[in-house]
C-alpha cells in the first residue's frame, strides 16, 4: 500500500456566507503529500452551552469555558453515575461544538491537526477532561476521547480512551507531558485516525509523538461515518465530598481535516 501525493484539505471556520478559511501546514513524518482543494468546515453547538460565554467564536479563535455547575445540556449530562471503585458524579458538565462537515467516512484515513492552549483549569483530579472526541453512535460507543489533566504526574497528562463502552474493546492509554502543559502557551496538536477495521490512532502533539500509532476495535457501528468534538467535557464535582470543580478555559485554532487518500 502506498499513500498518494494527494490530500484533501479542509479549513474550519463559521457556517456563514462570508466564511473564511483558516489554517496551517501540518506535517506527518510518515506521509509525503501536499494541499489539493480546499473547502469549508461547518459546525453546531453540541446540545448548546451552559450559559452565554460557554462558548465565544471570534474570526479564527474558538474559547470554550466550564464553571463548576455548568451542566451540559445533552440528555445524558443530568444523569448521575457510580462507578465500581466508588466513583461518584451526579451530572456531565459540557461545552462543545461538533463538526459536522467533513464526516470522517468509513474505512478512511484521516489527519487533523489545530492549535490548542490552556488559559485555566485541567486540574480536577479525577475529574478528566477531554479536549478531543470522535463520536459515532449516540451511546456510550465513542471510537476516541482525549483527556488533558494538568495536575497528573507528567508521564500521565495525556490519556486517551478507545472505543470505551463497547463489549471488552476499551484500550487506555497514557501519554507523558514533553511540551509543557503547565502555561499558557500554544500547541500543536495533530491526530492521525483511521476507522477502518481494526482502527488505528496516532497523536503528535509539537513534533513528539506522545501517542505511538495504537490499535483498537472499531465501534463505529450506528452511522457511515464518524463526526469531530472539540471544547470540554468533564464529570460534575463529588458535592457528597465538598468538592468543586476549578473554572477550565481553553481555545483552539488553525482546525484541519484532512483525509488521507490511500492507493492499493
Amino acid at each position: 500500500m502506498k499513500i498518494s501525493g494527494r490530500l484533501f484539505v479542509f479549513a474550519i471556520c463559521a457556517v456563514l456566507p462570508s466564511c473564511q478559511s483558516v489554517g496551517t501546514q501540518m506535517q506527518s513524518e510518515n506521509l509525503k503529500a501536499e494541499k489539493n482543494t480546499t473547502s469549508t468546515i461547518s459546525y453546531r453547538m453540541n446540545c448548546s452551552s451552559p450559559k452565554s460565554d460557554s462558548f465565544v467564536k471570534d474570526a479564527n479563535l474558538f474559547r470554550f469555558k466550564l464553571t463548576d455547575g455548568d451542566v451540559g445540556k445533552c440528555d445524558t449530562d443530568n444523569k448521575p453515575f457510580v462507578g465500581a471503585s466508588g466513583y461518584y458524579k451526579a451530572y456531565s458538565e459540557r461545552s462543545e461544538i461538533v463538526i459536522t462537515q467533513p464526516r470522517l467516512r468509513k474505512n478512511k484515513e484521516y489527519s487533523i491537526s489545530f492549535q490548542h492552549r490552556i488559559l485555566s483549569g485541567y486540574d480536577n483530579g479525577d475529574r478528566n477532561e477531554t479536549f478531543f472526541q470522535i463520536k459515532n453512535c449516540l451511546d456510550s460507543r465513542v471510537p476516541v476521547m482525549a483527556y488533558l489533566r494538568r495536575d497528573a504526574s507528567p508521564n500521565k497528562r495525556f490519556a486517551f480512551s478507545l472505543a470505551p463502552g463497547g463489549d471488552g474493546t476499551h484500550v487506555r492509554r497514557y501519554g507523558a507531558d514533553k511540551v509543557g502543559l503547565g502555561g499558557t502557551d500554544w500547541h500543536s496538536y495533530e491526530f492521525n485516525y483511521s476507522n477502518t477495521e481494526p482502527s488505528t490512532l496516532q497523536v503528535i502533539v509539537d513534533g513528539v509523538e506522545v501517542l505511538p500509532k495504537t490499535k483498537f476495535t472499531n465501534v463505529g457501528l450506528c452511522k457511515g461515518y464518524d463526526t469531530i468534538r472539540l471544547g470540554i467535557y468533564r464529570s460534575g464535582a463529588d458535592k457528597k465530598l465538598g468538592k468543586v470543580n476549578t473554572t477550565s478555559v481553553s481555545e483552539y485554532k488553525d482546525i484541519e481535516v484532512r483525509e488521507v487518500l490511500v492507493s492499493r
